[in-house]
């Protein structure tokens, strides 16, 4: 049966102790791998020397597990029942105990460092295993009723406000929209559909200005209107895209 043995760094902390029989030992040899393809690579290099499906089986791999694969060295695999490890696991914490290191039987092992919670059986650190039962302590306990009642209106009040804040603003947004959309169709009556108000307004002004002979800034005649004071006979005269260029006569320059 596997044995808990508390840290010596902290008793309240607890290493997992699986008995040899429960462990088996596999020697490999695997190119670098990324952590998350790991397991896959250690499944199929093992798969031939495995009595049972290497889904059902968890796999921890040496200290030097890292070194090994840049070197292309020899490294040691511990193989051991998933699920019998996950009730061994889910048991020991059930029973109140914070687990941090998981370890084989072998003296000679725990002493190279071996840690066999390693992927899924990775346990967390302890600050975050102390939090979480602080939090759950807090969370649960009679005594911080009233203290969660008021973070749970706190956070409802909050959350309140932001959406009256929201529409607020949008409605603010609707408003001025509106406005400009009165004024465009009580200045153009002709206007029945307001698509967009700006691009609409600017069109039928233009479009009065010209019905009422004005001239456009940026038109023929406006432009040549000011360059009516320039001097000398024109030779010739460029007009596009709204620019206008004047060529005069040899000996003179030409007039932007």
């Amino acid at each position: 049966m596997p044995l808990l043995v508390p840290s010596p760094l902290d008793p309240k902390m607890m290493h997992l102790v699986l008995p040899s029989e429960r462990v088996s030992v596999h020697d490999v040899i695997l190119p670098p791998t990324p952590p998350h393809r790991l397991q896959a690579a250690l499944a199929g290099m093992l798969e031939e020397q495995l009595l049972d499906d290497p889904a059902d089986l968890h796999f921890a791999v040496a200290p030097n597990a890292a070194v090994a694969m840049k070197t292309g060295s020899t490294f040691e695999v511990m193989v051991c029942d998933k699920a019998w490890l996950k009730s061994v696991c889910d048991k020991v914490q059930a029973e109140g105990h914070t687990l941090i290191k998981i370890v084989p039987e072998s003296a000679a092992a725990q002493a190279a460092g071996w840690n066999l919670a390693q992927f899924e059986f990775r346990v967390q650190s302890r600050w975050s295993t102390q939090l979480k039962a602080i939090l759950r302590a807090v969370w649960q306990a009679p005594e911080w009723r009233a203290a969660r009642v008021a973070v749970l209106v706190i956070v409802l009040v909050q959350i309140l406000g932001l959406n009256v804040w929201a529409w607020r603003d949008r409605s603010a947004l609707d408003a001025k929209r509106e406005q400009i959309n009165q004024i465009l169709t009580q200045t153009f009556p002709e206007t029945k559909v307001v698509i967009d108000a700006p691009m609409q307004m600017t069109k039928s002004l233009a479009a009065q200005r010209l019905a009422s002979g004005m001239l456009d800034g940026k038109g023929l005649e406006a432009l040549l209107a000011e360059k009516s004071n320039l001097g000398g006979a024109i030779s010739q005269i460029n007009y596009a895209n709204g620019e206008l260029k004047i060529v005069q006569d040899a000996g003179q320059r030409s007039a932007p």
